[in-house]
């Protein structure tokens, strides 16, 4: 038998963050109360993503929360359906990359590090090589 991967966002998940964009996306119709719902939405979303393990600055997912924020503080934008869009668009990465395994950032792997610095060696650390004339 085949064994599945695991998937991070699993689909009960997915409904309930659906179904909650649909009704945040209708709030927004009311121009500033639905600014301050969606941020609360994201903030309460992208706390969800980083305890499933998509990590908490993860700039694939960060990048449309952002955008989705952006566009409904804008007063005639507001009305898109942009937090539906980002929410799908997020699980649609996310289940892309538990299937396939692989990430859409490249080299992301990878943790950026600084490479030890040249040290010098005491003059006598080494038995038998004399220190150089000075």
């Amino acid at each position: 038998m085949e064994e599945k991967g695991k998937k991070r966002i699993d689909f009960g998940m997915i409904v309930i963050w659906v179904v909650s964009a649909v009704f945040i996306d209708l709030i927004n119709l009311i121009p500033f109360l639905g600014g301050l719902i969606s941020s609360f939405y994201w903030i309460v979303f992208s706390f969800y993503l980083w305890k499933t393990g998509h990590g908490l600055l993860n700039w694939k997912i960060a990048i449309s929360e952002i955008i989705s924020i952006v566009v409904e503080w804008i007063p005639f934008l507001g009305f898109l359906p942009s937090t539906i869009a980002s929410t799908i668009a997020i699980v649609a990465i996310s289940r892309f990359e538990d299937k396939t395994g692989k990430s859409l950032i490249p080299n992301q792997t990878m943790k950026k590090m600084t490479l030890p610095r040249n040290q010098r060696k005491p003059v006598n650390a080494e038995e038998g090589i004399r220190p150089p004339n000075q």
